[in-house]
């Protein structure tokens, strides 16, 4: 069985993504759930134009990892028993893709196909959801109060591990410009629809930015499916993966946003880079990269902040149940030249200048005398892991 995957934020929008895929596909079965307060999982079943089946489950717990369990992956495994040849399943609002991934990966059916993962957003709230600093929960996209995810953290890693967006107006929208429900009108997806103005226009831009590798579509545009491969997405994924950027017409990117890459020879101090950080962050719309630290053992580090949210954490993940990695005792990276860091800032151009950011970064790096100091000594501002004690030199 084929098998195609719409998230999104707005339940609107994800069910225009799921009625494009299925004009492509006339056989294909068209599953929308949603999870509602109660812990009550909702499943609407369509197929050629009609509701075929609708259900209401109730979860001993309404959280999103039981919800894709017990819910998302079942109907994934019925429908491919039953013999269907392509299924659209679009996800509960604030649903990660990842996550129904690794879950179909352990108990999906063996012959599946992911044929996409796609992504439904409305351009002209794109800007405002990167830096809205609400949780999913106050926000209103999931019911769940324990959901300390922000908008934009969700967004930006839909948009790696996804290969298509399409861009449609989301239900404020609609009704604020008075537009038909049924958007399947030939438009190009950076145009603005009727009544949508600039902000559909700057978000469409940002888009390029925040998924450089993506197709994308309106919801007027001819579906293409087939786009997924799983080691492509998985490497877009990594925590501070930096992606090759889109070209970009200069002149439109000078008036709306740019995104700068920096790279450096040398590992960074931990101290500089916390008091220098939060000036890099300063109207970033998106901030991501790998770093070497004197604290970390000279460890890969991955910064990653999007709008008002900044963190960082070990890039390359423990292996369970392996022999954690030995706290180096000096720094063994390879001669200067190879590259230590690099950092991305995504914002608005009039806020994102290629020299400061270059300024800031190149501040933080050793000295020839701090890289023959022993990386213990250096203090670590950021709380990540804990150093190995055993592999500790004598103080």
């Amino acid at each position: 069985m084929h098998l195609t995957m719409v998230s999104s934020l707005d339940s609107h929008c994800r069910a225009e993504a799921v009625k494009l895929v299925g004009r492509g596909h006339r056989d294909s079965v068209l599953v929308l759930h949603d999870l509602l307060p109660d812990s009550r999982v909702l499943r609407r079943v369509h197929f050629r134009d009609r509701i075929i089946d609708r259900q209401e489950k109730l979860l001993e717990h309404g959280c999103l990892a039981c919800t894709v369990r017990l819910d998302v992956v079942p109907t994934v495994r019925e429908f491919a028993r039953a013999g269907c040849p392509h299924l659209v399943l679009g996800l509960p609002p604030g649903v990660a893709a990842g996550q129904v991934l690794e879950e179909l990966r352990i108990n999906g059916p063996e012959d599946l196909v992911i044929d996409n993962l796609l992504v439904a957003v409305d351009p002209s709230e794109l800007e405002d959801q990167i830096w809205d600093p609400r949780t999913l929960h106050d926000a209103g996209f999931t019911p769940m109060a324990s959901d300390d995810r922000v908008s934009g953290e969700f967004l930006v890693g839909e948009f790696a591990l996804g290969d298509t967006v399409l861009t449609v107006p989301g239900l404020s929208t609609s009704l604020a410009a008075d537009l038909p429900t049924d958007l399947a009108t030939d438009r190009d997806a950076s145009a603005a629809p009727p009544g949508a103005g600039a902000p559909w226009s700057q978000g469409a831009r940002l888009l390029g930015h925040l998924a450089p590798h993506a197709t994308v579509l309106s919801a007027g545009d001819d579906f293409r499916p087939g786009c997924h491969d799983r080691a492509q997405a998985l490497s877009r994924s990594r925590p501070g993966a930096v992606l090759a950027l889109r070209e970009q017409d200069e002149a439109e990117d000078q008036a709306t946003f740019r995104t700068v890459v920096h790279r450096l020879a040398r590992p960074l101090h931990p101290l500089r880079l916390h008091q220098k950080l939060p000036e890099l962050a300063q109207g970033a719309h998106w901030l991501r990269g790998t770093l070497r630290l004197a604290s970390s053992g000279y460890r890969s580090v991955a910064l990653q902040g999007v709008g008002p949210r900044v963190w960082m954490e070990l890039a390359e993940r423990p292996v369970p149940g392996a022999r954690p990695e030995a706290f180096a005792t000096r720094w063994g990276g390879g001669p200067l030249t190879a590259e230590a860091a690099v950092v991305a800032v995504t914002g608005r151009a009039e806020d994102v200048d290629p020299a400061e950011v270059a300024r800031l970064l190149d501040s933080c790096q050793l000295s020839d005398a701090e890289l023959a100091l022993n990386p213990a000594r250096f203090p670590d501002p950021f709380g990540l892991p804990e150093r190995e004690q055993s592999a500790w030199p004598g103080l």
